[in-house]
């Protein structure tokens, strides 16, 4: 598994894009991340979201009885929704990067057999790329590149599923708990942190990291076995019920207390 670099740099950087597209190599000052890994360090309590973040920080020489795990929170819709599992509609949330696995995802989609219908919310860097290859590979009636929106719980009301295709080992991925608060299972790739909500057989779909042809695979599984997207779009309900704003509330309060007595 990936682990975070505990070497030390004087020099690094990273690729990026400049104003049309094109990659180039752009200087990072790492002595910014030697002081935060050092400020890190110092601290009485650290505060992480998933295991997998815990693990990196043990691996960076951070001591592990100074890291607590407090999952985010997110607020549940009030009762489990009614989804329409007979419109094989796919819903893709977030960055439009290859970050994100974008590139990944639309791939996938070249191998599925089923009918489908998907739609991408958000923006990002690879919007041309996403837009030319929709044109590219003859999907327009296929796939909608929605871009940004603030009408996302529209989106979340018309899908039978989400997809979470993320290539960089995400420390949590909250999108996957805002999507089962929504009553909407997810396929996902195992990096990162997604493997701590992301219950294979239960309220998804975990697929192994990178691997198109399994992702391409279960997706023409899910269309054609409707049954079981809908058992697991009860789970997905009840397992965002278990990330509530209360339960949060408790763990917050329950580490200033321990910190020495803090009135909370």
């Amino acid at each position: 598994n990936p682990i975070i670099c505990t070497l030390c740099a004087s020099a690094g950087g990273m690729l990026a894009k400049d104003s049309v597209g094109k990659l180039y190599f752009k200087p990072v000052n790492t002595s910014k991340t030697s002081n935060a890994l050092k400020i890190i360090k110092e601290s009485d309590k650290i505060i992480v979201l998933s295991d997998f973040m815990k693990d990196q920080l043990v691996n960076n020489k951070i001591d592990s009885n100074k890291i607590i795990k407090i999952h985010p929170f997110i607020d549940v819709d009030k009762v489990l929704s009614e989804n329409d599992h007979d419109n094989n509609s796919i819903l893709y949330v977030g960055q439009i990067t290859r970050g994100k696995g974008i590139d990944l995802l639309l791939n996938s989609l070249l191998l599925v057999k089923s009918d489908y219908q998907l739609k991408l919310v958000g923006k990002g860097n690879d919007e041309e790329f996403v837009k030319n290859f929709i044109k590219e590979n003859n999907l327009e009636d296929k796939v909608e590149f929605v871009g940004f929106t603030l009408e996302v719980e529209k989106y979340y009301s018309e899908c039978s599923f989400v997809i979470v295709p993320s290539r960089w080992q995400e420390p949590f991925g909250l999108i996957g708990i805002e999507a089962f608060s929504k009553s909407k299972p997810v396929v996902g790739f195992d990096v990162g942190g997604i493997s701590e909500w992301l219950k294979d057989g239960y309220n998804g779909w975990l697929i192994p990291e990178g691997n198109i042809v399994r992702m391409a695979e279960i997706i023409d599984h899910i269309l054609n076995n409707k049954e079981e997207l809908k058992l697991r779009s009860k789970n997905a309900y009840l397992t965002a019920k278990e990330y509530s704003r209360s339960k949060f509330i408790e763990s917050y309060k329950a580490l200033l207390a321990s910190t020495g007595g803090i009135n909370v």
